[in-house]
């Protein structure tokens, strides 16, 4: 059999066949607060023939919560389609640019893993500005031959926010050389910093918004995003899909839940104050981000331990020296839960240190 050459050489790690449901679950970013109980009871009385059985097609009550929250409804050139997941939606995004003969990428380095695997499997090259030289992105040099331009904003793995006056640069440039910008927010909920949807005004048809489900209500489990762009730009986008690529209960049950978006982001918000705390109390050396995430810094050997130890006690938290995660000096990410569970973490951190 001839696969594809550039296939061969790509390495993806996973642990799908790891059952995590009987741990404390702080390696991936997704959320670990428990849904309340009443919540869960009305989610399956959800479930009934029609969303098992019929294609989903029915998103109206969906996308009129996402125009309200983002203030669409206010903007005539503005649309919104739903995607299984912000993942999917930059593998759509790839496929736009498959004519072109010399794919070429600008992109943000470290950042979303998957950017540079799709990189590989559509054989794109990538360029790529380290986030301690965000500066570089105003150079439109830089810009030359490039289809699109993928920020993270807040990035990932580091959480840290890209300042609004260089995003407004970076949209300046790409407007003039007929660039489009990918914006990834899927931790903006978590940041200080407010959406960059609102400075766009009139430069809509070159960015397209990426939003996901997974992060800022917690339904990694689903697989349900968004994207934000203009109506031209969506319906070509929407071309390479699949007719029925996003689950039909999946919709439902995000519609449901959608509400507690508000009590779930301040929670962490109160996590991520009480870890900030112990962290200095304990004279621990830690990095809280504008992410759902935090870490701390030991040496390599004694991450080691504490990683084994920990998953011993039913705790997972990630580690760039044991698995995918992108190397960010010699740290663990741990994912914030509840102030409770923050506590459990550190009571068994502390044992191990």
């Amino acid at each position: 059999m001839k696969f594809n050459k550039n296939l061969i050489n790509i390495k993806r790690d996973g642990d799908y066949n790891f059952d995590r449901s009987k741990f404390l679950r702080l390696d991936r970013n997704e959320r670990v607060i428990p849904y309340e109980k009443k919540d869960l009871l009305k989610v399956s009385k959800i479930v009934n023939d029609y969303f098992l059985q019929a294609y989903p097609s029915y998103k109206i009550d969906l996308l009129k919560k996402i125009y309200l929250k983002n203030k669409l409804h206010k903007k005539k050139n503005y649309d919104v389609t739903i995607t299984p997941g912000a993942d999917i939606a930059i593998r759509y995004i790839f496929e736009l640019f498959t004519d072109c003969k010399n794919k070429k990428i600008l992109s943000i380095d470290p950042t979303y893993g998957m950017v540079n695997v799709y990189a590989d499997i559509f054989r794109y090259k990538v360029k790529k500005i380290h986030e301690k030289n965000l500066k570089e992105f105003t150079n439109k040099k830089n810009y030359n031959d490039i289809q699109f331009v993928y920020l993270a904003n807040p990035n990932n793995p580091s959480g840290e926010n890209i300042k609004t006056d260089i995003l407004h640069k970076i949209l300046n440039i790409c407007v003039e050389k007929k660039i489009l910008l990918i914006l990834d927010e899927v931790y903006i909920d978590y940041s200080s910093q407010k959406s960059f949807l609102k400075e766009i005004k009139n430069k809509i048809n070159n960015i397209l918004i990426l939003r996901s489900f997974s992060k800022s209500i917690g339904l990694a489990g689903l697989r349900v995003g968004y994207v934000i762009g203009s109506k031209k730009n969506i319906r070509i986008f929407n071309s390479t899909r699949p007719p029925h690529d996003t689950s039909y209960l999946s919709i439902k049950i995000a519609n449901f839940l959608y509400d507690g978006e508000k009590k779930y982001l301040q929670q962490i918000k109160k996590s991520r104050k009480f870890v900030v705390e112990f962290c200095k109390k304990n004279q621990l050396k830690y990095k809280m981000t504008n992410a759902n995430f935090f870490h701390l810094y030991f040496d390599k050997q004694k991450i080691k331990n504490i990683f084994f130890k920990l998953k011993k006690n039913k705790i997972l938290v990630k580690s760039n020296y044991l698995g995918s995660l992108v190397k960010t000096d010699q740290s663990i990410r741990i994912t914030l839960g509840s102030k409770d569970q923050m506590k459990f973490f550190f009571k068994n951190l502390m044992k191990v240190l």
